[in-house]
């Protein structure tokens, strides 16, 4: 709980009720909330030295899948001094580029520690896990869709005149919050929006 103090300790079965940056005991993962893709979220990490002198501290982060052209997660420093009887944090960020499962090992670990301070090695290690994501909207009921990916809202034969409604539900269906815009494409003023809701 000290080293990544500020955030919930739960297990995985939590998070299907709130998918939440947590550190989850059962598994000893650290898991970032979904993230929406190319957008960029860090905690800090505190590394602790109850020693009474200063030690140097190694870090990596590596990912699990060796064969990943590129890793969403980074690490602020790869190598921290600690001052005797304090403590000091590295950031480990995540941004995702793509909508995956990414995993992680995290270890810190004191250089040359058994020369330091005469102690059997000892060193932070826990997993890190998380997913990108986009926003995901489903309207209700179902409408067709253009080549250009416009809605078409079937209004059937009607009288001049004469005015019809229908009541389409838009539903956000993803793990993200989703700012949805409406508009027609029409120049005219033969259609009309009008918000029963406002939730996203």
């Amino acid at each position: 709980e000290k080293i990544v103090a500020g955030y919930p300790l739960c297990i995985r079965y939590d998070l299907e009720k709130v998918d939440c940056n947590a550190f989850l005991e059962d598994d000893h993962v650290f898991h970032f909330a979904s993230q929406l893709l190319n957008t960029k979220s860090s905690i800090d990490v505190w590394l602790i030295n109850p020693f009474p002198i200063e030690c140097q501290v190694d870090v990596t982060l590596k990912p699990i899948d060796q064969s990943a052209l590129h890793s969403p997660f980074d690490i602020s420093d790869k190598t921290v001094i600690v001052e005797a009887n304090s403590k000091k944090s590295v950031t480990i960020g995540f941004k995702p580029t793509a909508c995956n499962k990414y995993s992680a090992n995290f270890e810190a670990s004191i250089h040359n520690q058994t020369t330091q301070l005469n102690t059997k090695p000892k060193s932070i290690k826990f997993g890190i896990e998380g997913s990108g994501t986009l926003p995901m909207i489903s309207l209700l009921p179902a409408t067709e869709m253009t080549s250009t990916r416009s809605t078409i809202i079937n209004f059937g034969k009607t009288l001049v005149g004469l005015k019809k409604e229908k009541v389409i539900n838009v539903q956000n269906i993803g793990v993200i919050p989703a700012n949805i815009v409406l508009k027609t494409t029409q120049n005219v003023d033969d259609f009309q929006i009008i918000l029963l809701t406002n939730t996203t």
